[in-house]
């Protein structure tokens, strides 16, 4: 609801890219969300080398990892020549995907013009995905501005979690 954000600016911190939400993952060449969908009833994220890569980033947490972590990996992968980066749901049963699928057909449907477009067939393609917006900006997200250690520009007062911008800790993009 932005209540942190608010709290944080009437008490003097600074914000910014509030243009920016959160970075996620997006299918290529189509902006809408919805990736993530997938990834919570068990879709895996493997790069061009076919490696599941997840591991490195988040440990066994793989891709049960925090969205943005998600968003950070793929777009590393992709970053260091290892990309593009791919949604594997070949694993997925149909009860599975049927339950992505029935949340597309009221929130989302034009992810089935997408598929159709793009010849995706769920049960043996694979789709090819990249970061949302924010990332090609450069920017991660939107929030109060906070260093390295999470300190704020009042003495005093931190800033941790979905409230911060993180495009402070990739000063190289």
């Amino acid at each position: 609801t932005g209540d942190g954000c608010a709290a944080a600016l009437r008490a003097g911190a600074s914000l910014k890219h509030m243009e920016f939400v959160q970075g996620t993952l997006v299918p290529k060449d189509f902006t809408a969300p919805g990736i993530n969908s997938f990834i919570g009833v068990g879709a895996k994220l493997i790069n061009a080398l076919g490696q599941r890569f997840m591991g490195v980033y988040a440990g066994e947490r793989m891709e049960k990892a925090p969205r943005q972590l998600l968003a950070d990996a793929v777009y590393n992968e992709i970053k260091e020549g290892r990309g593009p980066v791919f949604l594997y749901f070949r694993n997925l049963d149909h009860e599975r995907l049927d339950i992505v699928l029935r949340g597309f057909r009221n929130e989302k449907p034009t992810y089935f013009n997408y598929f159709e477009d793009r010849k995706i067939d769920l049960k043996s393609s694979l789709m090819e995905i990249e970061v949302s917006e924010p990332y090609t900006r450069g920017m991660m997200t939107g929030g109060i501005d906070v260093a390295h250690d999470f300190t704020l520009t009042l003495p005093g007062l931190y800033g941790v979690g979905d409230v911060t911008a993180y495009s402070s800790f990739y000063p190289s993009l």
